[in-house]
């Protein structure tokens, strides 16, 4: 989970900055659409000792991807220097039998960092949803400490560089990461992150439309407040206990902002009734109002037309149970309709996830 908060910061701190899409020499878009096939080769990541069991062989994936191109008619599109985005399914043999095959669903977005006529340098990043063929199991599985549930959550990040073949055909190479999680829905959840590299073929077909370079007006955006309320459900170990309840109710005040990004400020009020059993477990002893603590986090939010991406660093100034630490990461997804948003979250410590956020929330302006 470190390793994958790392990647995703850094993406998304890329993708905001506009000194990296530099160059588009093409006045056309290459079709409305395409496809693309992949093979992958790379490894099961051990990131904790426990996990060194499934270091077998080295894993092997196949990816097939169906895309739509931009032409700028949006703003968005043209923000970003005109992205692709699409849907992979993944089929990985893992290299182990103690994980079997891993199958991934994931929508994406690639993201162009430099472009000229023949060499391209894209970003990726995507999520959906992944199964495990054999999770843990008590009496026939027990070495795999990585993950207790079939269906997971998923994240790919991606890096990838083209070299156009003809109009309509692209090869290209690169390196990735699909990480996944069921977020403490069931234990065990070391996560399993799958870091490989990859050679592949892509097509467009469809017209090629000319590409909309019109500069828009940049008008400054007003200050606004995030308000969310979320709930989840975890297990805690050992594995095949009882499910907990989880809630948590947010609210984040983003600064005024012409840019692609959105900064701010924020906290937060925790109720996780793990908490306590936790805290009997390991002192023998009982404590109330363990459940509850506050956060205090800085956000920051990269907005795709009606999609945000958000990254909180978090801190608890006050906690009864001490055992996770002060600190606290949320990695999420947004979608906007006018002034309601849905969102799924993970919530981490450090490299453990804590659960996943399913929440509704509301976006109140905060004035010029």
């Amino acid at each position: 989970m470190s390793v994958l908060r790392t990647l995703t910061a850094i993406m998304l701190l890329l993708l905001a900055s506009g000194h990296f899409t530099a160059v588009h020499a093409e006045e056309f878009a290459r079709g409305t659409w395409g496809t693309v096939l992949r093979y992958n080769y790379g490894f099961v990541m051990a990131h904790r000792e426990a996990l060194m069991p499934l270091q077998e062989q080295h894993l092997q994936a196949l990816e097939f991807s169906v895309f739509n191109t931009s032409a700028g008619q949006k703003a968005w599109q043209r923000k970003f220097l005109y992205p692709e985005t699409g849907v992979l399914l993944s089929w990985t043999n893992t290299g182990t039998a103690k994980l079997g095959s891993a199958i991934g669903v994931i929508p994406y977005v690639d993201f162009p960092l430099f472009k000229s006529n023949d060499n391209q340098s894209w970003l990726r990043y995507g999520m959906g949803l992944g199964y495990i063929q054999y999770p843990f199991d008590p009496t026939k599985n027990q070495k795999n400490a990585a993950i207790g549930s079939h269906w997971n959550g998923a994240v790919h990040l991606g890096w990838s560089y083209r070299k156009n073949f003809s109009t309509k055909t692209v090869g290209e190479i690169g390196a990735s990461l699909t990480h996944f999680s069921n977020g403490s829905m069931k234990m065990p959840n070391l996560g399993i992150n799958l870091p490989a590299v990859n050679i592949g073929i892509r097509h467009y077909f469809g017209a090629t439309p000319h590409l909309v370079t019109t500069r828009d007006s940049t008008t400054r955006r007003t200050g606004t407040i995030h308000v969310f309320g979320a709930y989840g459900r975890k297990e805690i170990y050992p594995a095949l206990g009882p499910k907990y309840t989880a809630l948590t109710l947010s609210s984040t005040y983003f600064f005024p902002t012409v840019k692609k990004s959105d900064f701010g400020l924020g906290g937060d009020l925790f109720y996780d009734n793990s908490l306590a059993i936790k805290y009997e477990q390991e002192n023998n002893d009982t404590l109330r109002y363990v459940n509850v603590r506050p956060g205090i986090h800085g956000a920051y939010q990269l907005r795709i037309a009606t999609i945000g991406l958000l990254f909180n660093l978090g801190f608890y100034p006050y906690t009864r149970y001490k055992n996770d630490g002060n600190f606290y990461h949320r990695i999420g997804l947004r979608y906007y309709h006018e002034r309601f948003f849905a969102c799924v979250n993970l919530k981490t410590h450090y490299a453990r996830a804590d659960f996943f956020e399913w929440g509704l929330g509301w976006v109140f302006a905060a004035g010029k």
